[in-house]
């Protein structure tokens, strides 16, 4: 009798210990779960299932109405204030850059052919050099973009890209040494107004509208982008391409003009500062 209650005595002291055990862990379980006691398994708690909470509904058409709302908002912010002064500066900058540079990427070897370089080995060669230029030169942009400034190095590489171009479309006929040098000049100067397409949107518009006027200058040089890669075949086809490279010295002259009158220097200044049309004087 003694050893059957001394077992009755421990299977109780056991269960006692399961019950606490039980008690003490459904307090730390989540919500959702028993508060108290549940379903035990060889000594170990088991959570009650319960049935699980519906999700939230969700009406998609108002966040896209409010979404579209906020567009609205953010687009007529940048034609208005002065700012669609900066906006312009912005999409000219970037679509003026990036219309030639597609042209001379896409169609590097064409262009060399077409205006006298013979030769696979040496319009590839012509090609390689180019590309290489466009990425060198944005090395000591990089550099001189915080020594300059953000000014210089948007008018002064612009106004050397129009004249490598435009001396390429005057000479008709020019020796395959001259091509060349052009499009190196123009590839290694172009790294000034290479990067100031990210700078330039980011410090001239306030934190709210900064996202819409970095993708409305995105949007600019989709434009160019396209212009350059579609255009230029048909161009030295029909005009040929003296022509075709003159084209491109007035664009990146019509963004010297325009950069000139409304691309102010921050260089140095908060985006706080820089943001704000009064204290630019833009």
């Amino acid at each position: 009798m003694s050893t059957r209650g001394g077992s009755c005595s421990a299977a109780a002291r056991s269960s006692d210990s399961s019950s606490s055990c039980c008690a003490a862990a459904s307090r730390s379980l989540p919500a959702g779960w028993p508060a108290r006691g549940g379903s035990t398994k060889r000594g170990r708690c088991s959570p009650t299932s319960t049935a699980p909470t519906p999700p939230a509904q969700v009406d998609l058409s108002t966040v896209d109405s409010r979404e579209k709302q906020s567009t609205l908002r953010d687009l007529s912010m940048l034609l208005k204030n002065g700012y669609w002064k900066r906006t312009i500066m912005c999409g000219v900058l970037y679509f003026a850059q990036i219309t030639p540079q597609y042209a001379l990427y896409t169609f590097g070897a064409v262009i060399l052919t077409s205006a006298g370089i013979t030769g696979d080995a040496a319009g590839t060669l012509g090609e390689l050099l180019i590309a290489a230029l466009f990425a060198i030169g944005v090395v000591p942009a990089l550099k001189l973009v915080e020594s300059w400034g953000r000014r210089p190095m948007t008018l002064l590489p612009f106004a050397l890209m129009a004249a490598a171009l435009g001396a390429l479309a005057l000479w008709v006929g020019a020796p395959a040494w001259f091509v060349i040098a052009g499009f190196l000049v123009y590839a290694f100067v172009s790294g000034g107004p290479s990067i100031l397409e990210w700078i330039y949107p980011n410090e001239l518009f306030p934190t709210e509208v900064r996202a819409t006027a970095v993708g409305v200058a995105v949007g600019f040089s989709r434009i160019g982008a396209a212009t350059g890669t579609y255009l230029v075949p048909i161009g030295i086809a029909t005009i040929g391409v003296n022509w075709t490279l003159g084209i491109f010295a007035l664009v990146t002259l019509g963004a010297l003009a325009i950069c000139w009158a409304w691309a102010p220097e921050t260089k140095g200044r908060s985006l706080a500062d820089t943001a704000t049309i009064r204290t630019v004087g833009v």
